[in-house]
């Protein structure tokens, strides 16, 4: 039996799966080959998360955790997809991984 990766799924890691968009990415993931690996939402442990099954990490959780996520993200040389609002300091990160960041990700805006 092929592999999630053979299937053409992206594996993610959902980071603020309690909020609105969080909720969302969980309800449609199924419907867009998309196959959430691990979700957390805050103050559950990132570093237990295994990077290896990861491809993407979606961070909808908060401004204050961003710096952390990216970190991770960084140190396990996976890209970000961003939409924590308010905007986190960017030009202080010292950022080395593919990155996106945008405060509205609705269909309306993009």
């Amino acid at each position: 039996m092929p592999d999630d990766s053979q299937r053409g799924f992206m594996n993610i890691l959902l980071l603020g799966k309690n909020g609105k968009m969080g909720k969302e990415i969980l309800r449609q993931a199924s419907e867009i080959n998309i196959q959430i690996k691990a979700s957390l939402g805050s103050g559950e442990d990132l570093e237990a998360v295994p990077s290896e099954a990861i491809d993407c990490v979606i961070d909808f959780s908060s401004a204050e955790g961003f710096a952390q996520n990216l970190a991770w993200a960084q140190k396990n040389k996976i890209p970000l997809v961003s939409g924590v609002t308010p905007k986190p300091d960017l030009e202080i990160l010292d950022i080395k991984a593919p990155i996106l960041w945008d405060s509205n990700m609705s269909l309306g805006i993009q």
